[in-house]
């Protein structure tokens, strides 16, 4: 059987801020890599509600995460290496990265501003009722005119 569909809610889309909610369940494997928010998706930069300022990129401005124990949720800067891990979230948490002005994406070759994430167990076992997880991000979006 394979892995219910994990669920992404977007909260709040606005002209410079987007929040959203990823919740799921990993009972069978590990989710792959995937895209979590692309900014090219999401509402103009401009309030006008022109599309002339679509937003590139995001800033992570805070994370709240509620993980069972036993996997690790990872949020990943989309690029050619698709390695660029930006957090590896396991527990219960938040954190506010406001005071540093959030977490910059490094923009390293490939870079498409999209934010990815993944699971992997640290066991490398399954059980029956899996693995549950809810993540929320707030993120301020950036472009370039």
């Amino acid at each position: 059987m394979a892995n219910p569909t994990p669920n992404i809610q977007i909260i709040s889309d606005g002209p410079a801020t987007t929040i959203l909610k990823l919740t799921g369940n990993a009972n069978t494997a590990d989710f792959t890599s995937a895209t979590l928010v692309d900014p090219a998706a999401r509402s103009s930069v401009d309030p006008t509600g022109s599309n002339y300022l679509k937003a590139g990129w995001y800033r992570i401005d805070k994370i709240i995460h509620n993980i069972e124990d036993g996997i690790v949720v990872n949020l990943i800067w989309d690029d050619s290496s698709g390695t660029t891990v930006i957090e590896q979230l396991a527990g219960r948490g938040k954190a506010d990265y406001r005071h540093i002005g959030g977490l910059q994406n490094p923009k390293n070759t490939g870079w498409t501003g999209k934010i990815n994430w993944s699971t992997s167990t640290e066991s490398g076992t399954w059980t029956s009722s899996g693995y549950s997880f809810s993540v929320i991000l707030e993120l301020t979006k950036g472009w370039t005119p």
